[in-house]
């Protein structure tokens, strides 16, 4: 699937018995550190465990209530983005959806 974008988008893919939280830490370097990285609260259970577990020395916690409330307001800019990525994902769905009933 193409994403028409200004900047090159690139994708990682794994093998099956690889950790998909292991490839996305190596695809996103500035994770590894022994700072922690905070993470939207509503960010599913098993999601922040596998981040956890594929980043030992780094905590990785829900952010505090300073944090939410600042990613809360969006700039013009971040609204594109999110509507593009909600764009995407409706693309993706109906890849998926003509492959299946094809």
């Amino acid at each position: 699937m193409t994403v028409p974008t200004r900047n090159p988008v690139s994708y990682a893919t794994w093998r099956e018995e690889v950790s998909p939280y292991e490839v996305a830490i190596h695809a996103i370097p500035s994770l590894i550190t022994e700072r922690p990285v905070f993470v939207d609260g509503e960010m599913r259970t098993f999601v922040l465990d596998g981040l956890s577990k594929a980043t030992p020395s780094t905590p990785v916690l829900s952010a505090p209530v300073e944090i939410q409330r600042l990613r809360q307001r969006k700039s013009v800019r971040e609204l594109e983005i999110m509507k593009c990525a909600n764009e995407v994902g409706c693309f993706a769905a109906s890849a998926v959806n003509w492959a299946l009933t094809s």
